[in-house]
């Protein structure tokens, strides 16, 4: 199991905007964490970002189990879906 906790920031009107997260491993040791600055976003789509960036690496990594994190539920769900889609077709 992987647990990704993945967070962003909107600063100056949504002009500054970070994403960022991290992998820790079931015993909750740090594996690699991540951020990136980008231009001017929503918050669901820097959300987004996070988890999309944060799901490439555990991927990557071997992890096909994840535990996700991430203060936008809306992001949570949408990535759900997205996922329940790909599945069934």
């Amino acid at each position: 199991m992987l647990k990704l906790n993945v967070d962003g920031s909107i600063i100056q009107g949504g002009r500054k905007v970070t994403y960022g997260g991290i992998l820790r491993n079931e015993m909750g040791f740090w594996l690699t964490s991540f951020s990136y600055n980008l231009g001017s976003y929503s918050v669901l789509r820097v959300a987004l970002m996070g988890i999309l960036i944060g799901l490439r690496l555990a991927w990557e990594k071997g992890f096909r189990n994840v535990w996700l994190e991430c203060d936008a539920s809306n992001a949570i769900k949408l990535a759900i879906y997205v996922r329940n889609f790909i599945i069934s077709n």
